[in-house]
């Protein structure tokens, strides 16, 4: 990693504020997530790329009362390499917080998360692993920041559940990540707590080849079926 890109990390993380923002972006989706659940119906075996425009758009319809009024969120924006400005991928949802004047000369803020739909079964916690997770481990996304997110959409499935469905598929991909992609232990999903009275919240650590600052993927698992579990 050049100094450039040291330079613009250490701005960006240093930043004691930064983290706090993420979370509120992260609450913002949990409950936007509530009242979408309580408003429509039928969302079961609804594609990402809807379920997702879904999130945006009770976010953005509820962006002052989350405390995110500035907050701009996209879907679909492209992730851009910096050397060759050649395109590389498609973020599922980016959000920007802009400078805080016109002639600031700080640099605007953003955070990128990625959408998945889950079951229960291999191939979806597979995909999560292989076609999210990664795309931020293996620096295709973001490599100057140290934070980001995933979002897993439970769905119904025929799978039996012995215990909690979500718990259950969280075990799984921790499961995968150890033993076929062969991560370390500190790897591992972990319960978070940085969204309150959310119990499904998580966050897993990394390190990264190119880039010096240690990986936080915060995780969030949003049931389709049951309510999200968090207080308006």
């Amino acid at each position: 990693m050049n100094s450039l890109n040291k330079l613009s990390a250490k701005k960006f993380v240093r930043n004691k504020t930064y983290k706090i923002q993420f979370n509120k972006i992260l609450t913002a989706c949990v409950k936007a997530h509530s009242k979408l659940i309580e408003s429509e119906d039928n969302l079961d075996g609804l594609e990402e790329e809807v379920l997702r425009n879904k999130l945006i758009k009770y976010i953005r319809n509820n962006q002052g009362t989350y405390g995110v009024a500035k907050y701009v969120f996209d879907a679909e924006s492209a992730e851009i390499d910096e050397t060759t400005d050649k395109t590389v991928g498609y973020h599922d949802i980016k959000i920007t917080i802009p400078c805080s004047s016109n002639f600031s000369t700080e640099e605007q803020k953003k955070f990128i998360i990625e959408c998945k739909r889950l079951d229960g079964y291999t191939s979806k916690n597979k995909a999560y692993i292989e076609e999210g997770m990664n795309r931020f481990i293996s620096e295709k996304y973001v490599c100057r920041l140290d934070v980001c997110g995933m979002i897993g959409f439970i769905e119904k499935s025929n799978k039996v559940y012995k215990t909690d469905k979500i718990v259950e598929i969280v075990n799984d991909i921790n499961n995968k990540l150890i033993n076929v992609y062969k991560k370390n232990e500190a790897e591992k999903l972990q319960t978070s707590t940085n969204i309150d009275e959310f119990n499904h919240s998580y966050i897993s650590t990394h390190n990264r080849e190119k880039c010096q600052l240690p990986l936080y993927i915060s995780h969030l698992f949003l049931d389709n079926v049951q309510s999200s579990g968090i207080n308006d």
